[in-house]
C-alpha cells in the first residue's frame, strides 16, 4: 500500500475524535443507569426491593435477544444500515435517559408500570445504537493501526463518560433539586437526565455526521441456524463467552451496590457511592495500563492472578467490616486486579471468533459478537435481580433512619462475597480454555502474534 493509498484509507484526528463520542455518548447512560438506577428506584421512588428483582430480571433478559437480532439484520444488509440507525436513534437515545428517571406518579403501582416500560424501551434503544457503533470500526477502516487508534479513543471516550457521571450524578442531582431529601431527588433527577440525554443525543450526531465508512463487507449468506451451530461447536468462543459473562456479575455487583455499602457500611453519604465508582473506573483504567507490561506471563496465568488479588483484596474488606482505612486500599488493589485482567477477554473474543471461521469456514464475527453481548446482559440483568432480592431479604427501608440490623450483612453478601465467590469461580473455568488459541493483535494489550 502507498502512502497516498493508507492515507486515504486511514481516519483523521477529527473523524477519531467523532468516533470517540459514540462511547461517550453510551457511557453516560450506561454509567448512571448501572451506579445509581438501583438507588433511585429503591429511595427516590420507593418502589420495593422486591419488585426491582422481577423488574431487572425479566426487562434485562428479554432485551438482551435484541441484539442478536440487530447484529443479524446488520449482517445481511452487508453494513449499510450502521450510520442511519446510529442518525436515527440519536434522538430516542436522549430522551428515554429523561423517561427512565422520569418521576410520573405518586402511586407507586404506576410509577412500577412505567419502570417497566421505560427500561425495557432503554434496553431496546441501547442495543439499536450500541450494536451498529460496536461493527462501525470495522467498515471505517482496515488498516490495522488505524483500528487500534480509532479504539484508543473509543477507550478514552467511555472513561470519560463513566467518570462524568460517577463524580456528579449524585452532588448535581442534589445541587438541582435543592437538597438531599427524597423530594429534591425527585425534582433534580429528571432535570439533570434531560441534561445528560440532550448532552448524548449531540455526541451519536457528531460520531453520525463525523465518520466516514470506507469498507463495506460481504453481507452474510449463512442463516441463523448455522450461525448458531458453528458457534456451539467452537469450544474457545463458548468458554470465554461464559467467562466474559460471568465477569459481568462482578461489575453488576459494584456498580449496584456501591451507594448502599458506602451508607450502611461505611457509614457515609450516598455521593460517596459515587466516589467509589469513580475511584474504580480510575484504578481500572491503571489496570488496563499494566495489563499490556504482563502479557509475557500469558494470557490464562494474568487473568488468574487478577482474579485471586480481587478475591483476596475483598476477603480482607470482608474481615474488617466497615474500617474505612482497610477497605479503601483494598477497594483500590481489587480495582487495578479488574484492570489488569479484564482487556484480555475482548482479544479472547476476536482470536476465538477467528478460530471458530477456520475450523468450520463459517464467519460468525457478527452473531458471534452479538451473542458474546446477550450472555453478558443475561448475567448482568440475573446478578441486579439477585442484589434486590438481597436488599429484601435484609429488610431493606429506605429512607428510615433506622434499618434492619441485618442488612449491612446481605449489603457485605452481595458487594464483596458475591464478588469474591466468583472470582475463584472464574479462576476454575478460564484453566479450561485451550492454549492453542493465541491472543492476537488486539488495541487494549497492543500485542501481536
Amino acid at each position: 500500500m502507498t502512502v497516498e493509498t493508507r492515507a486515504a484509507s486511514v481516519p483523521g484526528l477529527r473523524e477519531k475524535i467523532c468516533y470517540g463520542c459514540g462511547d461517550f455518548s453510551s457511557n453516560l447512560l450506561w454509567g448512571i443507569s448501572g451506579g445509581f438506577l438501583m438507588y433511585y428506584y429503591t429511595d427516590t421512588l420507593r418502589l420495593a426491593a422486591t419488585d426491582i428483582a422481577v423488574l431487572l430480571l425479566v426487562t434485562r433478559v428479554f432485551d438482551a435477544l435484541a441484539d442478536p437480532t440487530v447484529g443479524y439484520v446488520i449482517d445481511r444488509s452487508a453494513g449499510r444500515l450502521v450510520r442511519p440507525l446510529i442518525k436515527w436513534l440519536a434522538v430516542p437515545f436522549g430522551c428515554i435517559a429523561f423517561l427512565v428517571f422520569l418521576p410520573i406518579s405518586a402511586d407507586s403501582r404506576i410509577n412500577l408500570l412505567w419502570a417497566y416500560v421505560s427500561y425495557f424501551m432503554f434496553g431496546l434503544i441501547y442495543a439499536g445504537i450500541n450494536t451498529p457503533y460496536g461493527i462501525l470500526q470495522n467498515i471505517m477502516t482496515t488498516d490495522a493501526r488505524a483500528r487500534i487508534s480509532l479504539a484508543a479513543f473509543r477507550m478514552v471516550g467511555c472513561q470519560l463518560g463513566t467518570l462524568s457521571v460517577y463524580a456528579f450524578t449524585i452532588p448535581a442531582v442534589h445541587w438541582i433539586g435543592g437538597g438531599a431529601l427524597r423530594e429534591n431527588e425527585l425534582a433534580g433527577f429528571p432535570i439533570f437526565m434531560a441534561i445528560v440525554g440532550g448532552v448524548g443525543a449531540t455526541l451519536w450526531f457528531l460520531t453520525y455526521s463525523g465518520c466516514k465508512v470506507r469498507y463495506t463487507p460481504e453481507p452474510q449468506r449463512h442463516t441463523i441456524e448455522e450461525l448458531v451451530q458453528s458457534l456451539a461447536r467452537n469450544r474457545p468462543w463458548l468458554i470465554c463467552t461464559a467467562a466474559f459473562s460471568l465477569s459481568f456479575v462482578i461489575l453488576c455487583a459494584y456498580l449496584s451496590f456501591a451507594i448502599y455499602y458506602a451508607r450502611y457500611v461505611l457509614h457515609q453519604n450516598a455521593a460517596f457511592g459515587g466516589y467509589l465508582l469513580m475511584l474504580f473506573t480510575v484504578c481500572s483504567l491503571f489496570g488496563n495500563v499494566c495489563s499490556s507490561k504482563l502479557t509475557r506471563f500469558g494470557n490464562k496465568r494474568q487473568l488468574q492472578c487478577g482474579y485471586f488479588l480481587q478475591a483476596l483484596a475483598l476477603a480482607i474488606i470482608a474481615g474488617f467490616p466497615g474500617n474505612l482505612a482497610v477497605f479503601v486500599p483494598c477497594f483500590i488493589v481489587a480495582s487495578c486486579a479488574a484492570g489488569i485482567g479484564s482487556p484480555l477477554y475482548y482479544a479472547m473474543v476476536a482470536d476465538s471468533i477467528d478460530y471458530g471461521t477456520r475450523t468450520t469456514g463459517v464467519r460468525t464475527a457478527g452473531m458471534g459478537y452479538s451473542l458474546n453481548s446477550l450472555a453478558q446482559k443475561a448475567c448482568f440483568g440475573v446478578t441486579g435481580a439477585l442484589l434486590a432480592e438481597f436488599l429484601s431479604l435484609g429488610g431493606y427501608a429506605p429512607g428510615a433512619a433506622l434499618q434492619n440490623e441485618h442488612l449491612s450483612a446481605w449489603i457485605t453478601a452481595g458487594f464483596v462475597w458475591l464478588p469474591a465467590g466468583m472470582c475463584l469461580l472464574l479462576i476454575a473455568l478460564i484453566s479450561l480454555y485451550p492454549s492453542e488459541v493465541n491472543i492476537g493483535e488486539t488495541v487494549l494489550l497492543g500485542t501481536s502474534r
